[in-house]
């Protein structure tokens, strides 16, 4: 009998060994995969009642660490505004030299009224010369104004209309105000952004994480169960999946600053 129990004890405690958070060297994960890892244990966590085993605490505290880290990541990997400004930047462009080209083209029209207006209006461009497009974001936003609001004011105006080009002028100050805006949103985006440093939030997300392992281990030694077990199963094998990425040489530390060991 003594034998059996003592068979049933070794019997346990191979299995509480067995189902133990495996290790996973996390140093090795690139920014990108680390925040994924992270959003996948967070994940499994709601399929399982962390409550009940107690693990609520340090699981919060895990994912409060990546709150943070997400938004550092992201900063970091530009705004979600730059390419809509990217966008109003080569609209208002082409509104630019579009209209340009229009005007250059009634100068040589063959009744003379057309011509003259047409080259009243290219007299207002040639006054802001042709290189507005390669000016900085700010002093082209600027340039353009002040080029609409000449367009738009006494015999320019006149001429504009004539050549019907009204709706040109009205593209080109839509596409300017359109890039003003997105340029001022994200200006106002990256200011409210906190600057931080990735590897000092991806250390404390480390240290978040090994707490949650520290304490889903010691509820497995000392209440070991179906739903721990349950719960650390599918943990070891998203670690699993995260350690052969890191094995086969998917993974390097390209994008992440590592401190010495």
């Amino acid at each position: 009998m003594e034998h059996i129990i003592n068979f049933l004890h070794l019997l346990g405690y191979f299995l509480i060994q067995t189902y133990m958070i495996l290790t996973i060297n996390l140093r090795r994960l690139r920014n990108a995969s680390f925040i994924a890892y992270g959003d996948d244990v967070v994940t499994i966590g709601t399929h399982h009642d962390l409550t009940a085993l107690g693990l609520k605490p340090a699981n919060d505290a895990f994912i409060a660490s990546l709150v943070p880290l997400n938004a550092q990541y992201a900063t970091e990997q530009g705004s979600l505004i730059t390419d809509k400004i990217v966008a109003a930047d080569a609209r208002r462009d082409k509104a630019l030299s579009g209209v340009r080209q229009v005007v250059e083209g009634f100068c040589n029209h063959f009744e003379p009224a057309t011509a003259e207006a047409a080259t009243q209006v290219k007299r207002v461009f040639d006054k802001y010369g042709s290189g507005i497009q390669n000016l900085t974001y700010l002093d082209q936003t600027g340039a353009m104004k002040s080029l609409i609001e000449d367009l738009q004011m006494g015999e320019a105006a006149v001429a504009i209309t004539n050549l019907g080009l009204t709706s040109w002028v009205v593209e080109m100050k839509e596409s300017n105000e359109s890039f003003s805006t997105l340029y001022a949103q994200r200006t106002t985006e990256l200011s409210q952004k906190p600057s931080a440093n990735m590897l000092e939030l991806r250390t404390a997300a480390v240290e978040a994480w090994q707490k949650l392992v520290r304490s889903t281990n010691a509820v497995n030694e000392l209440t070991p169960g179906p739903a721990i077990l349950a719960y650390e199963a599918e943990v070891n094998a998203l670690i699993k999946q995260y350690n052969r990425l890191i094995g086969t040489g998917g993974e390097s530390n390209t994008d992440t600053p590592i401190s010495p060991e």
